[in-house]
């Protein structure tokens, strides 16, 4: 969602900024071994190579990984719940930014499973990590459902249009639609992440999240104009 700061509004520095910010909270520098978990094109893998770590990624599309090896990035084509087959206390630390939010899907929080896989994925990330390493830190990024829009989730699975525009319902059913996925409830990842994890930072990124949805409206439709035949 990167991070904006007053006298530079471009996506692309916001971006470059919320990838360091989260190489910096793990600890990444020279040395360290790293897992980006749902690594997609490899920029944050690029930027710990920069800082002279030994960065992995892993993700479930074989685009990516073309593409990340076209880059020189070491990347495997693994589902998160399979990667204990290939690693196991190998890293010093794990980003995992903007994956989680698709572990989930909304069939799994109509069964009461959420709580269960997002449990599953922090026992992952910590028999990852090397015991004897002194950082042994992971950083994710999600996008929570607020307080103020809990709703059954049973009434996201239908459309969209059924309910009123703008409304709670219609707002997580067309992100569902449009983005897959199901999303945690606030606190309900600091939960989980019990035994394996204590909780040291959270930060509230709505308002950049916000301004970067803006931005992939305005390119989005810009695209749409100038070559409508993609579309």
């Amino acid at each position: 969602d990167g991070i904006y700061i007053t006298g530079d509004s471009s996506y692309e520095a916001a971006q470059h900024r919320q990838i360091n910010y989260l190489l910096d909270e793990v600890g990444c520098q020279e040395g360290s071994r790293l897992l980006d978990i749902g690594c997609g094109s490899g920029t944050l893998l690029e930027e710990a190579r920069k800082r002279g770590a030994w960065a992995t990624g892993i993700t479930i599309s074989p685009v990516q990984v073309t593409r990340c090896l076209t880059k020189g990035l070491n990347v495997r084509l693994v589902n998160y719940r399979d990667v204990l087959q290939l690693y196991r206390h190998d890293f010093d630390c794990i980003v995992a930014n903007g994956s989680l939010e698709h572990f989930v899907q909304v069939n799994d929080a109509v069964a009461g499973s959420s709580s269960r896989i997002y449990r599953n994925f922090f026992r992952i990330c910590y028999d990852l990590l090397d015991p004897a390493s002194s950082l042994r830190r992971l950083a994710t990024t999600a996008i929570h459902i607020s307080r103020q829009l809990e709703i059954d989730p049973r009434d996201v699975i239908r459309s969209p249009f059924e309910y009123s525009w703008g409304s709670a319902q219609f707002n997580c059913a067309m992100l569902e639609k449009i983005m897959g996925g199901y999303y945690p409830k606030i606190g309900q990842l600091e939960a989980c992440t019990i035994p394996y994890f204590k909780s040291s930072k959270i930060v509230n990124g709505t308002h950049d999240y916000h301004r970067t949805s803006e931005e992939w409206l305005r390119r989005t439709f810009q695209s749409m104009f100038a070559s409508p035949k993609a579309f």
